[in-house]
C-alpha cells in the first residue's frame, strides 16, 4: 500500500520530469487540460488492459501518477490561462 506521502512524492517527481523535458506549456485552457485528459485518458486504457487483458498494474500506477501531476501542473499555471476563443470558419 502506498501512503498519501509516497504518492505526493511519485507525483512531484514526474511533474519536474516532465517541466525538464517540456519546458513550455500551453496558456490557452484547452490545450492545457486536454494534456491532462490524454493522460487520463491513458490511465482508462491501463486500467481496461489491466482489469482485461492481464497486463500488469505497475503501467496502470504510472498512468495515474503522470494524470496527477498534469493536473498539477494545470494548477500551478491557472494564472497563466487566456480566454482567447477561436476564430470560426466556415466549411
Amino acid at each position: 500500500m502506498i501512503t498519501v506521502q509516497q504518492a505526493i512524492e511519485l507525483i512531484i517527481q514526474e511533474l519536474r520530469s516532465a517541466q525538464n523535458q517540456h519546458p513550455l506549456f500551453p496558456t490557452d485552457p484547452i490545450h492545457a487540460v486536454a494534456i491532462m485528459a490524454e493522460e487520463a485518458g491513458e490511465a482508462t486504457q491501463a486500467a481496461h488492459d489491466f482489469t482485461y487483458g492481464g497486463k500488469h498494474a505497475e503501467k496502470l500506477q504510472k498512468e495515474i501518477i503522470q494524470t496527477g501531476a498534469m493536473a498539477i501542473r494545470n494548477l500551478i499555471n491557472f494564472h497563466h490561462f487566456k480566454a482567447n476563443k477561436s476564430p470560426q470558419v466556415e466549411g
